[in-house]
Order: structure tokens, then sequence, then C-alpha cells
């Protein structure tokens, strides 16, 4: 997997492995970790590290259970500096979007009164 740091005008592009926690009866990733490959010493970034939890949601206006991220972790040892950047994630909310797709030939706007950006009023 690749990204990129950036500082100030210098921008270095990273890559990463990880390890994946899969259940065994579900084949759900239970967790993830990504660490940096090597470090950046142009950056001064020595360490990257992702970590996400997932869990059980249940949705019961649909009936169905899914793994989503609980808790997602960013540590990074930068410039001397070690740095945690933690976010917690509950009351997931379901949404349903329908769309129709209708096919012909636009209507004559002239007829109703409407002038098209190519035809002046």
């Amino acid at each position: 997997m690749h990204g990129a740091f950036k500082f100030r005008e210098i921008s270095m592009p990273t890559f990463t492995q990880g390890v994946a926690w899969v259940d065994p009866e579900s084949y759900e990733i239970t967790h993830l970790r990504t660490d940096l490959l090597a470090p950046l010493s142009a950056v001064t970034l020595e360490r990257q590290t992702t970590e996400i939890a997932f869990g059980k949601v249940q949705f019961k206006s649909i009936g169905r259970e899914f793994a989503l991220p609980q808790q997602v972790a960013v540590t990074v040892d930068w410039n001397g500096r070690h740095l945690r950047n933690e976010h917690r994630y509950s009351e997931f909310k379901l949404f349903n979007v329908e769309a129709t797709e209708k096919h012909g030939t636009p209507k004559d706007l002239s007829s109703q009164g409407v002038s098209s950006p190519q035809t002046p009023p």
C-alpha cells in the first residue's frame, strides 16, 4: 500500500505493509494493522503505524449485522516526537438511496417558454 507524507514543501511517498485478523467463522476482518516499510530520513519519519479495530454493528431496520470500524489509532515517530491520533466511532446510521433512470430524448424547451443556453430568448 502506498501513500504520502508531506511536510512543508517536501512530499515523500510512503509504502506500508499490514496484517489482517480475520474471524474464522464469519470471515470478517476484526483488526487491521499497517506499518511503514522503511523510515524516511528526508522528512525524519521513523515510524508510522495504523491500527483499526472492527466491531459488529446491528442494523435492526434491515435485520443485518456488519463489522465496522470502532477505533482507529495512528502512531507516528516523526522529527524526534512520538504522536498518536485516535478516533472512536459509534452510533452508526444506515442510509438508503434509490434512483431511477429515464431514457428518451429531451423535451423541446422553447415550447415551454424556457430558453436554452444556445439560443437567445
